[in-house]
């Protein structure tokens, strides 16, 4: 960890420590904070804490869980772009997963290549030291460490049937397909991916190209 932390110091990184969970790794940590009391009900065999040294970014994504997230910026500073799940449609969502094209820089995107960005309505927020952010379920989000941050994520699970019902298809179902077929076609299964996000984009965002 020392040697971690000089690295951070040291200049910019896109090293991060990511979703290291305390209750596994480091429980002792779990008597520096308590858990905030804020309406919810949260899932405590899940604080999870995020590292990351300056330049590093997170790339758009909603989370599998479909939890609501609250993270908490100890330390540096960080810039958080959202969207609600209606604008989807929008982000070149790569076919089963929850994420975004990776290729696509989101800090810097090309609006000429990728014209549906253009018409996403969404938030872009920046986090200091001692802020939090509300993430809801099935936001999506991107992240950009404007500094060496240290943050805590901890999180609310989802308790309706329909989301219960679509978080055990993730985790279960698509999860498992997607790995089968990276491992039966390898790259051909992530060319066909990102090829038929850029066509279902369009489509849906009324783009002709």
């Amino acid at each position: 960890m020392g040697e971690y932390i000089d690295i951070l110091e040291s200049g910019p990184t896109d090293l991060r420590m990511f979703f290291f969970n305390l209750l596994q790794n480091c429980p002792e940590l779990l008597k520096d904070f308590k858990y905030p009391n804020l309406g919810v009900k949260f899932f405590k065999k899940l604080p999870v804490l995020f590292v990351g040294g300056e330049g590093a970014k997170v790339v758009m994504h909603y989370d599998m869980d479909l939890a609501n997230n609250f993270h908490f910026n100890f330390a540096g500073r960080k810039r958080v772009i959202l969207y609600p799940p209606d604008q989807t449609k929008h982000l070149y969502k790569v076919p089963y997963s929850i994420v975004s094209m990776e290729i696509i820089d989101m800090d810097k995107p090309d609006l000429v290549k990728y014209p549906a960005l253009a018409k996403a309505k969404g938030y872009e927020v920046v986090l200091e030291h001692g802020e939090a952010l509300y993430i809801p379920s099935h936001w999506w989000h991107f992240i950009k460490y404007e500094t060496p941050c240290l943050s805590l994520t901890l999180r609310s699970l989802p308790t309706s049937p329909k989301k219960i019902l679509e978080v055990l298809n993730n985790l279960i179902v698509i999860r498992n397909y997607d790995n089968l077929m990276r491992k039966v076609k390898g790259q051909a299964w992530i060319d066909y991916k990102n090829r038929k996000a850029i066509r279902n984009t369009h489509k849906n965002s009324g783009i002709e190209l």
